[in-house]
């Protein structure tokens, strides 16, 4: 089972990113750990993340996996992580983000994960729940600790298409996607 930062990519050296134009064309200063995690890590979404299967019946791709964070009683489901410049824009969309110092890093169950980027919060990791109060839950004191508590999890096999199962997933060489053999 896949954990940690077994889930993550690291960035060519052709795809690092400028942060400091983006910090200043948003007006917003990224904390340390972060900018090292963006600057080394794929930061794309949760596609690249999950694993997929495609249904030759529907000519389509499903997703057969999803990711946890773990040490949480309840499941945090994540997402996947908004590249920096996404996460940059989204911020402007909550006053509460604004005036609380809360950077949205990634989706998640509820409204997703937040990072800390005022000071005395700075690259601490919290749970975003709406309708919780307090809304923001400290989950992790950075973001490397955050990862590597994601957990790979696959989906409950009735979860998939009618006659699929795990059973009946190959890959061929070079893929990055599960292909189903066989189905009844």
């Amino acid at each position: 089972m896949k954990r940690g930062f077994q889930l993550l990519k690291t960035k060519k050296r052709s795809e690092v990113i400028n942060l400091n134009s983006l910090e200043e064309k948003y007006g917003i200063t990224l904390p340390p750990i972060y900018k090292l995690f963006a600057q080394t890590f794929e930061l794309k979404g949760g596609a690249e993340m999950s694993e997929k299967y495609f249904d030759l019946r529907y000519d389509d791709y499903y997703y057969c996996s999803t990711i946890v964070y773990e040490p949480e009683p309840d499941t945090i489901l994540f997402g996947g992580f908004h590249s920096v410049e996404n996460a940059l824009k989204f911020q402007t969309n909550d006053e509460d983000w604004i005036e609380s110092g809360y950077l949205p890093i990634s989706n998640g169950t509820y409204r997703g994960i937040v990072l800390g980027i005022k000071k005395g919060i700075e690259d601490q990791v919290f749970f975003d729940e709406t309708d919780s109060n307090p809304r923001f839950r400290k989950i992790a004191d950075n973001i490397f600790e955050f990862v590597q508590n994601l957990v790979f999890q696959p989906m409950d096999e009735e979860l998939l298409n009618e006659g699929v199962s795990f059973s009946n997933f190959h890959k061929t060489w070079g893929e990055n996607f599960w292909r189903v053999r066989d189905i009844s």
